[in-house]
């Protein structure tokens, strides 16, 4: 049986002369005998990721460094919105959590935002846990409406877990949708929500 084309992999076999190992203790015979892939690229080609049957690793340096940029206003946006508490609501489904576990999240995609939008640290965030709403929010399965409330998708086909969540976020009130937030939530409804 041959092994399934992994894009950016070729299968090999050992060079001529060289037996492939013997299994190792416990192993079973025949188990990664053979079946080694090898990254086909240039030396500074992207770290090579081996893999026998039974299981992938890697193989390169696992400890990289990088130079990044951050966000300026972001320690200062969760300042604003969570202060020195240790527990705070998500926004949208109301529940209290420890701050770690909610994030300072934009109401409109920062990475859209004008500048004086991006400082806007009172009206362009709020905080959304990581229990499901920040990510409904971010995908667009749900948003806020004109007058507060969240609105949920209802195509048919999604699981029934999703749809079980969606229904209990449908209808509840935003406390940070205010007359100057508003703008950023219709900006989401209109280019985020998929509803």
């Amino acid at each position: 049986m041959q092994a399934p084309d992994h894009s950016g992999f070729r299968p090999c076999s050992p060079p001529a002369g060289i037996e492939p190992a013997a299994p190792a203790l416990g192993q079973r015979p025949g188990r990664g005998q053979g079946d080694l892939f090898v990254l086909v690229g240039s030396l500074d080609a992207a770290p090579q990721l081996g893999t026998t049957t039974s299981a992938f690793t890697f193989e390169g340096d696992l400890e990289r460094s990088a130079t990044t940029t951050h966000r300026g206003e972001q320690a200062l946006l969760r300042q604003r919105l969570f202060g020195s508490a240790t527990d705070a609501a998500c926004a949208i489904c109301g529940e209290i959590y420890p701050a770690r576990f909610l994030r300072a999240a934009h109401i409109k995609q920062r990475s859209v935002c004008r500048e004086q939008e991006a400082r806007d640290l009172d009206h362009i965030a709020m905080p959304a846990c990581l229990f499901g709403c920040d990510a409904l929010f971010e995908a667009g399965y749900i948003a806020v409406d004109s007058t507060g409330d969240v609105i949920a998708t209802d195509h048919p086909g999604h699981p029934p877990g999703l749809v079980e969540r969606l229904a209990l976020l449908a209808g509840r009130k935003v406390d940070a949708h205010t007359t100057r937030s508003a703008a950023y939530f219709t900006w989401h409804r209109e280019n985020i929500y998929h509803g």
